[in-house]
This record gives C-alpha cells, sequence and structure tokens, in this order.
C-alpha cells in the first residue's frame, strides 16, 4: 500500500525589503527597497533596522500551513533568527496567499553569507542568501566627507 502524503506549499517568492506596501484598490504589493547584502560597520553587530518579508506561496492544502522565517549562519548552520509563527489557509490548493511579515531586529556574529529561510509547518521551503560585509574605512570617510 502507498501513502499519498500531500505536497508541501510552493514557494514562488521570498524577498527582503525596507518597506511593502498594499495598493487598496487594486490588492497590489508594492515592494520598496530590496536587499539581499549588508554593509556593517563591526561584527558582531546588532541589526536594529526594521525589514520585512514579503511571500508569495501556492499549493496550500486544506489544512493550512504554518509559516516561520530563521536566519542561518551557513558556516555552522546555527538559528541567528527565528520569527514568531504565521497560520495562513487557502480556498484551494491554486490559490496564491501573498503574506508580509515583519522581521525583527537581529544578532549577525560575523561576515559572511547567510540563509534567510521560509518554513511550512517546520520544513524549509526555499531561502533567500543573504551576505554580511564590513563598511571600509575608506568608504565610512567618504560618508563623514559628503555629510560635513
Amino acid at each position: 500500500m502507498r501513502w499519498r502524503v500531500a505536497p508541501r506549499p510552493r514557494l514562488q517568492a521570498l524577498l527582503l525589503a525596507e518597506q511593502v506596501y498594499t495598493d487598496y484598490p487594486s490588492g497590489k504589493r508594492i515592494i520598496a527597497g530590496t536587499f539581499n547584502t549588508m554593509a556593517l560597520p563591526s561584527f558582531p553587530a546588532r541589526v536594529a533596522q526594521q525589514a520585512y518579508a514579503y511571500i508569495s506561496i501556492t499549493d496550500v492544502r486544506a489544512n493550512g500551513a504554518t509559516l516561520s522565517l530563521r536566519l542561518v549562519d551557513t558556516v555552522d548552520l546555527s538559528v541567528v533568527m527565528q520569527s514568531g509563527t504565521l497560520a495562513v489557509t487557502a480556498a484551494t490548493p491554486q490559490e496564491t496567499i501573498e503574506a508580509v511579515i515583519p522581521v525583527p531586529g537581529f544578532f549577525i556574529p560575523h561576515e559572511g553569507i547567510y540563509d534567510f529561510e521560509l518554513h511550512a509547518d517546520g520544513e524549509r521551503l526555499g531561502c533567500l542568501r543573504l551576505t554580511a560585509h564590513g563598511v571600509a574605512q575608506q568608504d565610512t570617510q567618504e560618508e563623514s566627507d559628503d555629510n560635513g
């Protein structure tokens, strides 16, 4: 006997942005300031700037799914940040679900590459690579000169 397992939800889009707006007459999302790199003055660093994760998924089955976000250090696979959960449901598996999740501030232990992951019911659906690098001393000096 073969057991049929419902397929997991399908990730269509995962973006990090400074802001996500909804145009209420049309329902369209306006995603502003997308990023996948962060220039930080030193490490370890606390990233306090508010960001938002824009998520688009489909193939959500009748029992729904519970979504969560994780930031994973690719060096040792430690979880640097984990969001709360968001329960989603769909009328049919063909429906596309869009969600915007505020990303809390988080800690970056070192320069390098991190995976910003989306999980559904504890299973990873996909990720966005996020690179953290230091700000060169020259860049910092040029910024000071431009502002002064």
